[in-house]
């Protein structure tokens, strides 16, 4: 009895925050197991649901954003000096020459450069949205294949901006295994890939 009437007062509780917790304590009470498996069932069905809005929504959302608006405005070093100085409250200096130092960096850097690939096994569709590109996925893709055609599609975009030929990295790879509404796996695949970062030459001077 004691056992009883602490399980409806946890269950009250429980139930307040999440109404389809009354069938586990139901089961609990009544010593029923089936209560308690239909509320594992609901639960996981809402969890899974939950993986299925983040993936479609979410993730890519989040991509374009940061393939479009990762950049908040370039800064000349003397207005990273203001920046700076009025962050820290301290003096800081600019080198001189500062701009003549920039374009040296800048002509001797490698390109820098980066895609995020979104693929959907489940509707055969692979989707770039910094380059507003949608093609048809195998539905037997893998990573490997999204990795695969992620490295060559930056690749191209390099070419296109005279830097064919600089090596290009995987930095993410994530596969998640979802169930569309008839019940079918499927799999959502996010790869993110960089052109690797290096110095295309060195300045020396005469000894």
């Amino acid at each position: 009895a004691a056992f009883g009437s602490v399980a409806s007062a946890m269950g009250a509780g429980l139930t307040a925050l999440y109404p389809p917790a009354a069938w586990a304590c139901e089961g609990i009470i009544s010593g029923s197991a089936l209560p308690f498996v239909v509320f594992a069932a609901f639960s996981l069905g809402v969890a899974l649901a939950c993986l299925e809005i983040m993936q479609r929504l979410y993730l890519p959302i989040n991509g374009l954003l940061a393939s479009k608006g990762g950049a908040r405005g370039r800064y000349t070093a003397e207005r990273l000096r203001e920046r700076l100085a009025g962050r820290l409250a301290l003096p800081v200096d600019c080198p001189p020459h500062a701009p003549v130092a920039n374009a040296v960096g800048a002509a001797l850097t490698l390109p820098t450069a980066g895609l995020e690939v979104y693929a959907d096994s489940g509707r055969a569709l692979l989707r770039v949205p910094s380059l507003e590109l949608e093609e048809k996925l195998p539905r037997a893709a893998t990573l490997e294949t999204v990795k695969e055609r992620a490295v060559a599609l930056l690749e191209e975009r390099l070419a296109v901006h005279d830097a064919a030929g600089a090596r290009v990295e995987v930095v993410e790879a994530d596969l998640f295994a979802v169930l569309d509404d008839s019940g079918r796996a499927s799999r959502d695949m996010r790869v993110r890939c960089q052109a690797v970062p290096g110095i295309a030459g060195q300045v020396g001077t005469a000894g």
